[in-house]
């Protein structure tokens, strides 16, 4: 098998670029067969998967965070179609989250999480497929692995960029979520599940899961599973500042749904639509 690992310096603070040499020592032990490349900045790793998928490499393996598996996954596809479809996409976690890894229960520490790259460790996975508006005003599609959102969290993730990569992961997201919660201002919007039909919130955040975990801990989804063929959907709507301080603790136990409004509910297909055409 030909495999390929995507590596990105950057991660886990710039540890990974110093302590390459010796992690790549001990993957040419367990797999003689491989190249690697440096990703040089955003969405870079999606060009250089499709790269080596196309030169008829079977084993891509991100060797980073969420971000950079997110780019790999989108790797895969080209104008909506699979390139490989019988490639596989292994992860070596090394970086501020690692959700995806804590989903599969696969170690974040990269020697340990080798063993899943050998044998015959494989696993079939459900991808979801986002399509949207960016903010360019061109539709765009993206493929996840975990989970997608809407609203208060894409915002979140965006400030807790700010915070320093020396304080961690964890204290990253609560930033980024806390001061989000003080700045965003929520929008009607409709959601459509099919067959059920519309709903109307005034939305402070969709999540749209695969996977039981984001935000480096989160249990947003705690009954999701990533090859069931469903999406565990959550809509919050707006609420004030005491409310969301009482709810976010319980994000990371998983019971934020008890007594709360959250709508959940499970759906192979939601979208949504912004009541005002502006938004």
């Amino acid at each position: 098998m030909k495999t390929a690992f995507i590596v990105n310096p950057t991660a886990g603070e710039g540890r990974l670029k110093k302590q390459w040499p010796g992690l790549l020592a001990a993957i040419r032990k367990r797999l003689p067969r491989l190249d690697y490349s440096f990703t040089k900045g955003e969405k870079h790793a999606t060009g250089i998967t499709r790269q080596y998928l196309k030169k008829g490499f079977d084993l891509i393996v991100s060797v980073g965070g969420d971000g950079t598996l997110s780019e790999c996954v989108n790797g895969f596809f080209d104008n909506g179609k699979k390139i490989n479809p019988d490639g596989l996409l292994g992860t070596l976690p090394f970086g501020r989250g690692c959700d995806l890894a804590r989903n599969l229960s696969i170690s974040k520490d990269p020697l340990l999480a080798l063993d899943h790259l050998t044998g015959r460790h494989y696993r079939s996975l459900d991808v979801g497929r986002a399509s949207f508006r960016a903010l360019s005003g061109h539709q765009e599609t993206r493929y996840f692995l975990n989970i997608a959102n809407v609203g208060l969290v894409s915002k979140a993730v965006d400030l807790s960029r700010q915070v320093p990569r020396i304080m961690g992961s964890r204290i990253s997201y609560l930033y980024g979520t806390l001061r989000g919660i003080l700045t965003y201002q929520p929008k009607t919007v409709i959601y459509r599940i099919l067959p059920e039909g519309d709903r109307e919130v005034k939305l402070l955040n969709l999540i749209i899961a695969n996977g039981k975990y984001f935000g480096s801990g989160m249990k947003a989804a705690p009954k999701a599973e990533m090859s069931d063929g469903f999406f565990d959907c959550l809509v919050a709507p707006k609420m004030n500042l005491f409310d969301f301080l009482r709810y976010l603790p319980r994000l990371y136990t998983g019971d934020h749904q008890q007594g709360s409004k959250i709508d959940y509910f499970r759906t192979k297909l939601v979208e949504v639509f912004s009541k005002n055409k502006g938004d």
